[in-house]
């Protein structure tokens, strides 16, 4: 019995850090028309996006929000010309240019808190990403933050002019993204 609720209290931390954490996993924005749109000012949304290009030829127009509705954005694609955001509870996708989001964009793709040795997760999956196709070697791209990574990302810091301590902090995100 003892034990048990130590579990337990150990599991009700755990959610509690996840619900305060989850919120800054995603960047705040609004949709902005100004870049040209639909008439009548609505920018259109898709159920997919086409990778490599702004096009939306063959994609499946879901809808369209109006100048200046505010979204919250999740993810940015690999060619950061989409967004990807939830609109009743499915991933949907708009065009980068149509929306203004308060914060960076490599805050969206690496997250807010610093990735070190021991981080795990899709942020660290991107950032391996990211190295690897920046030429750096940064072991299997499996979103655990070993050696390997530590070691590609120094190599980068130190290719860039940063200070070099092996920890993805923000210099480190903006200038690899």
């Amino acid at each position: 019995m003892k034990h048990m609720k130590k579990l337990i209290a150990l599991a009700m931390v755990a959610v509690s850090i996840l619900a305060i954490s989850i919120p800054a996993l995603a960047a705040s924005g609004y949709v902005d028309s100004s870049n040209g749109a639909v008439p009548g000012g609505s920018v259109n949304y898709y159920s997919g996006y086409n990778e490599n290009t702004t096009s939306n030829t063959g994609l499946t127009k879901i809808g369209s929000l109006p100048n200046g509705t505010s979204i919250t954005v999740y993810a940015v694609s690999d060619t950061a010309h989409w967004y990807r955001f939830v609109i009743g509870g499915q991933n949907r996708y708009i065009l980068r240019q149509f929306v203004n989001v308060a914060g960076s964009e490599w805050e969206i793709a690496y997250g807010t808190t610093n990735l070190t040795l021991g981080s795990r997760g899709r942020y660290v999956t991107r950032l391996q990403t990211d190295l690897s196709n920046a030429g750096y070697n940064p072991g299997p791209i499996d979103g655990k933050y070993g050696s390997a990574t530590r070691n590609a990302v120094y190599s980068f810091q130190s290719d860039n002019g940063l200070s070099y301590d092996g920890i993805a902090g923000p210099e480190t995100k903006a200038a690899l993204y």
